[in-house]
């Protein structure tokens, strides 16, 4: 680290990724000790400790894997890295992105982190470093020669982070050495910088919440339109039935009980009939009235069926 680069004495870090798994790792690796579990959230964790004598905040912020290309997933995305930042008074020191060396850099996840890096404004990317995460995958081989070897997605980000990046051996926490590293390139990240730290207005969170609101209650509009569509289906459906055959009542072992009702019922308990609802449609408005009385006498009829002593058919 250069001399001009001042020690600072507390940092604000903001991680962001598309796995929650590897984030918490990371957070608990930068921190020293088991701060966040890997259990995925919708909502920023923020911890707090003190690591090489620097007095460190760290918010760890909902994945955005899989489904980080559909609007609602986008806009909540957006809408918690904003609120990282405004929550993190008076600014962020460093935006993290943290990627496995595991997994390629998709062309799908570059277009998805533009548009959620999108209300930050260009400046963002002068405040963000790459921080690739091994274990034992690479071996011997450069950190360099695996990024050259990425393809073009990979080697947008890290031109676009000012050819900023670090790795850090998950696997071997006990080395100190790996996290004081990283944070030394953040102070000299703020120097670039002119000690000026990532800031953002309430107007730009506002705007992002309203917008997260509205795609809300679209997708609310839309659930209540299949609703009613399915609804809709199902009654005319019922009204088709209408044109059925008689209920025929079948017990297992004796006679066929043909009945006509309007409405419906059912057997009592123990028996195993089996029904065929005929309902006239000029006899049914929307809802359907039960003939208490009839289905009494049907069930009872059943249950007779089903006594040991049985009717006398001689």
């Amino acid at each position: 680290m250069s001399g001009k680069n001042a020690k600072l004495s507390e940092m604000r870090l903001v991680l962001l990724g598309s796995y929650c798994c590897i984030k918490s790792s990371i957070g608990n690796t930068i921190l020293g000790r088991k701060a966040f579990n890997s259990r995925r959230s919708d909502v920023n964790l923020k911890e707090n400790g003190e690591v090489a004598e620097r007095k460190l905040s760290v918010v760890c912020t909902p994945g955005f894997a899989k489904d980080y290309l559909t609007e609602r997933r986008l806009e909540d995305a957006k809408f918690n890295i904003l609120r990282s930042v405004t929550e993190s008074s008076p600014g962020i020191h460093a935006f993290i992105l943290v990627h496995s060396v595991e997994s390629s850099f998709s062309v799908e996840e570059k277009s998805a982190l533009e548009k959620i890096m999108e209300p930050l404004s260009e400046r963002v990317w002068n405040h963000m470093l790459v921080l690739f995460t091994i274990g034992d995958e690479l071996g011997k081989t450069p950190i360099e020669l695996f990024i050259a070897s990425e393809g073009d997605a990979l080697l947008w980000l890290i031109e676009k982070c000012g050819n900023r990046y670090h790795v850090l051996n998950t696997k071997n926490r006990g080395d100190e050495s790996q996290v004081t590293e990283l944070l030394e390139k953040i102070e000299e990240m703020v120097a670039e910088n002119n000690g000026q730290l990532y800031e953002i207005d309430r107007k730009t969170l506002q705007d992002v919440e309203e917008k997260r609101r509205t795609q809300e209650n679209k997708a609310e509009k839309s659930r209540m339109k299949n609703q009613q569509m399915k609804y809709e289906t199902d009654k005319e459906t019922v009204k088709r039935l209408g044109k059925s055959d008689p209920i025929t009542i079948k017990q297992a072992g004796s006679m066929d009980i043909p009945l006509n009702v309007v409405g419906g019922c059912s057997a009592s308990p123990g028996t195993s009939a089996y029904l065929s609802l005929s309902i006239s449609s000029q006899e049914t408005p929307e809802k359907y009235q039960v003939n208490k009385s009839l289905c009494s006498e049907m069930t009872s009829g059943v249950e007779s069926l089903d006594s040991d002593e049985g009717p006398d058919l001689e």
